[in-house]
C-alpha cells in the first residue's frame, strides 16, 4: 500500500469548496505576529493553516464514546464520524509547524487496516481531528468473549496489525503509534481490523 499525497488539512464538502492549504504559522490573532508555539503559559494559540472554518459551523455532537473522542455529524453531508477533542496545554508537542507537519502525515495515510484521518480543526483550546468512524468491536472485548481462538485468526490478527503498522513506519519522518493496545484495534464484521490513534500519543 502507498501513501497517498495530502495537499491540505481539510476535506472537500458537498459545497465544493475545498479548505485552505496547511499553514506553517500559529498566529495568536489581532496585530500579534505568528509564534509558531502552539502552546504558551497563560496563552494558547490557533494553528492558521488547520481549516478555514471553525469545527462547530461544520458538524454537531453527538454520543460521547470516550472522555476525548464524541461522534460527530457533518452537517453538510450529514454523514457521521468521529472527534477526537484534544487539549493544546497537554500535547507533549508544542511547536504548530510539527503539529501541522504530523496531521498532513497522518491525512495521507490511506490503508484498509488504518482508521482514516479525514480533516482537522481548532480553537484557542484545542485541536479536533476528524475521524472516519469504525463499524465493530475493540480487540479486547472480542478476545475476551472469544471462548477459543483459532490459530488463523490470531495470526490473520497480527498479519493485518503489522500491515498497519508497516505503512506508519515506512513514513519519512516514521508514524509510530505510541499507545497500541486491544483498546485501539477494532475488529470488524467480516474479520478486517482496523487501528485507531495511530500517531497522535
Amino acid at each position: 500500500q502507498s501513501v497517498a499525497p495530502a495537499t491540505s488539512i481539510g476535506s472537500r464538502s458537498s459545497r465544493g469548496r475545498s479548505s485552505t492549504a496547511m499553514g506553517s504559522k500559529c498566529s495568536v490573532g489581532g496585530d500579534e505576529k505568528a509564534t509558531g508555539i502552539l502552546a504558551t503559559t497563560g496563552t494558547l494559540s490557533i494553528v492558521s493553516g488547520l481549516n478555514e472554518t471553525k469545527f462547530e459551523q461544520e458538524y454537531s455532537e453527538g454520543r460521547r464514546i470516550s472522555t476525548k473522542v464524541v461522534e460527530v455529524r457533518n452537517k453538510i453531508t450529514m454523514r457521521v464520524d468521529v472527534a477526537y477533542k484534544l487539549p493544546k496545554n497537554a500535547m507533549p508537542c508544542l511547536s504548530a509547524d510539527m503539529v501541522v507537519q504530523r496531521i498532513h502525515v497522518l491525512q495521507g495515510l490511506e490503508h484498509p487496516n488504518i482508521c482514516r484521518l479525514i480533516e482537522a480543526f481548532d480553537d484557542r483550546s484545542h485541536i479536533y481531528l476528524i475521524y472516519s468512524k469504525v463499524q465493530g468491536e475493540v480487540l479486547l472485548k472480542s478476545i475476551g468473549q472469544s471462548k477459543h481462538l483459532s490459530e488463523r485468526k490470531v495470526s490473520n490478527i497480527a498479519w493485518q496489525l503489522a500491515r498497519a503498522l508497516c505503512l506508519g513506519a515506512a513514513c519519512e519522518p516514521p508514524v509510530l503509534h505510541g499507545a497500541l493496545t486491544p483498546r485501539n484495534i477494532i475488529l470488524e464484521k467480516h474479520g478486517e481490523l482496523i487501528v485507531t490513534d495511530l500517531g497522535i500519543v
